[in-house]
């Protein structure tokens, strides 16, 4: 796990550079563009902004099944542990599927006696004992969330699955300072805006209000959630900004990703 983590803090780190390169480009050369030209680079930028993010969410899930598979399947949340014993029950029966299938009470025995005597075990542990039964694949896809448009809510739906609560955690982390109080709103904001650029909607709306250009709607947002910086005519620096809120998000689950595992070991 350390390694997925070392390799995500250098992708979040080169990411940024990468896309603040946009920012850059549109502060200094604001002048140059006309205002279709310069709603265009702030969409790209968003686009950009939002694809950090997605890219983010499923390297974090892949780090949360590297930590999570060394623990003990018996301590696990329950939601994980129920699905890994149901994949050992499957696994045990071999290729009947159905219970109406079942001809022998020995199956069931077969099936309790897996459960029991591998609940101690980890996640390794139990793909190890049945190489020649269970690919990786088959229990890596009870830790993850598969979803091409990941947001808030389905964070929180993925962090359930560990026992965790994302709106806990945001708190905490505002509290702390790692994380701005804007965090959520600015970032449904990306992720709405990304979508509606996706879908083909040339439209610029917020709170359900149509604007025409980027610079007076992300001004407008920027009033409701007490962004401080003065970006009036610089709609660039929020989007900048919310790219580093989303790494310091992650640096926050990270921390909070290890807590649990450590609670769950103890």
């Amino acid at each position: 796990m350390n390694k997925l983590k070392k390799e995500f803090q250098y992708y979040k780190l080169e990411k940024r550079i990468e896309i603040s390169t946009m920012s850059s480009l549109i502060e200094n050369l604001t002048d140059e563009f006309s205002p279709k030209e310069k709603n265009l680079l702030i969409s790209s930028y968003i686009v950009l902004a939002y694809a950090y993010w997605e890219s983010c969410f499923h390297k974090f899930q892949s780090i949360m099944f590297e930590g999570f598979k060394v623990v003990p399947v018996e301590v696990l949340p329950f939601d994980l542990r129920n699905q890994i014993f149901l994949t050992l029950a499957r696994t045990s029966c071999g290729k009947q599927k159905l219970i109406s299938e079942i001809k022998n009470i020995d199956v069931f025995d077969a099936i309790y006696k897996t459960v029991h005597e591998n609940e101690k075990g980890n996640v390794v542990q139990i793909l190890e004992k049945f190489n020649d039964r269970l690919e990786e694949k088959e229990m890596k896809k009870h830790f993850l969330l598969d979803t091409v448009n990941p947001n808030l809510d389905r964070f929180s739906e993925m962090l359930k699955n560990y026992g965790m609560k994302l709106e806990k955690i945001i708190e905490v982390g505002i509290e702390s300072g790692k994380i701005k109080s804007y965090f959520s709103k600015g970032l449904n904001f990306i992720i709405w805006q990304r979508n509606s650029i996706a879908h083909k909607n040339e439209k610029i709306m917020y709170n359900e209000v149509e604007y025409s250009n980027y610079d007076d709607c992300i001004n407008k947002l920027s009033i409701d959630i007490e962004f401080t910086p003065i970006i009036k005519g610089h709609p660039e620096l929020f989007v900048n900004e919310m790219t580093f809120q989303i790494d310091s998000f992650f640096d926050l689950m990270i921390n909070e990703m290890e807590k649990k595992i450590k609670e769950l070991l103890e």
